[in-house]
């Protein structure tokens, strides 16, 4: 947020300290940006990296433009803080939430997808860089941080967006049942279930039979 407020360019481009860019990345990312009107923010794709800077195997090439909160809420296709480019006025407006433990990134790029079309650029820009000691390797607080965030969501939503929310809360719940069982507390496990069959039964029983299978 300090960045934001003394920015004096027309973009705000977050980098993580220990992530990297194609030092085309800004460039086809304003191009991108000015290509759909009305556009607030471009992502590019990403490669995971290791400590080495290895490219690690796994990597989408999704491609999301216009409206797509629905879409972004469904699945993080943009998946990390280091992607995105943004209109600093945008910027401005949402500005990131310092009050939230963890998935600051996603909550800020879904407010700016609910109030301005999005664009991609079709290109791996950016080297995401995963480490054991970081926090998206603390499984339960990211997928607790997660259910803060579609909580948050289900309070403003409703139609499509709002069934969207259920779902994914109900999966989440099935999956911190899971990590709590793997950290033997079986009493955690068996509420996160409850809560899960309560928001969306259908969601949760499927999640159930994904996690046997």
């Amino acid at each position: 947020n300090r960045g934001i407020d003394e920015a004096t360019g027309d973009f705000i481009a977050p980098l993580d300290a220990d992530d990297l860019w194609h030092p085309e990345k800004l460039t086809r990312q304003i191009a991108a940006i000015r290509a759909i009107p009305g556009s607030a923010m471009a992502y590019g794709w990403f490669r995971r990296i290791d400590h080495d800077d290895r490219v690690l195997p796994g990597s989408a090439s999704p491609v999301v433009e216009g409206w797509a909160f629905h879409r972004h809420l469904d699945h993080n296709f943009i998946s990390n803080g280091s992607s995105p480019l943004i209109r600093t006025d945008a910027a401005r407006a949402i500005r990131y939430d310092e009050s939230v433990d963890a998935c600051e990134d996603y909550l800020f790029q879904l407010e700016m997808a609910r109030r301005w079309p999005i664009a991609c650029a079709r290109a791996y820009l950016t080297g995401y860089r995963r480490r054991t000691t970081s926090m998206s390797g603390d499984a339960g607080r990211m997928i607790r941080a997660h259910l803060a965030l579609f909580r948050r969501f289900h309070a403003l939503c409703d139609g499509a967006a709002l069934a969207i929310i259920r779902e994914r809360i109900a999966r989440l719940e099935i999956e911190l049942a899971r990590n709590r069982l793997r950290r033997r507390a079986p009493g955690d496990a068996a509420r996160a279930i409850g809560r899960a069959l309560s928001t969306d039964a259908g969601a949760a029983c499927g999640a159930l039979v994904d996690e046997a299978a």
